[in-house]
């Protein structure tokens, strides 16, 4: 025999509570994706869209997450330690985020952002906690989830 709650003027069973948690935390979920999504772009982060593309929303067991499968994302959202980058992976980047195209100058500049990185790391620009605070403020006790 199932459990029976009254919420508001109607009976609800418990399968119906789990359906309803499960819409509202997916809508959650979902809400948090796309606000990250526009952080990313507000940041000024994206350069060639795969950090953007390796993102999804998907349930595990009875959890839904939002995932992103690039290996950089969390020095992304979090910064960095010191750690060495070879200059040569850096000159893609300089040619399309800082539109620079002599070859020399790409060289010189990618030796000295290595050096930079390999000294200090780098700077945070998260992109997810600034989406999962924006959920917070407007789903605060689960008011505005399933219009």
């Amino acid at each position: 025999m199932q459990k029976v709650y009254k919420s508001g003027y109607r009976i609800v069973h418990m399968s119906e509570i789990k359906i309803i948690v499960d819409e509202m935390m997916k809508e959650l979920a979902v809400f948090i994706f796309a606000q990250a999504q526009e952080n990313l772009i507000k940041n000024g982060t994206p350069d060639t869209g795969y950090l953007m593309r390796s993102a999804t929303v998907k349930k595990e067991g009875n959890n839904w997450v939002d995932d992103w499968d690039a290996p950089y994302a969390a020095r992304i959202e979090n910064g960095s330690g010191p750690h060495y980058v070879p200059p040569k992976v850096l000159e893609g980047w300089i040619r399309r985020k800082l539109g620079v195209k002599d070859p020399d100058e790409v060289k010189s500049i990618a030796f000295a952002i290595s050096k930079h990185i390999e000294r200090y790391g780098t700077k945070p620009q998260p992109f997810v906690w600034p989406a999962i605070e924006t959920a917070r403020l407007k789903f605060k006790g689960g008011k505005k989830l399933l219009k």
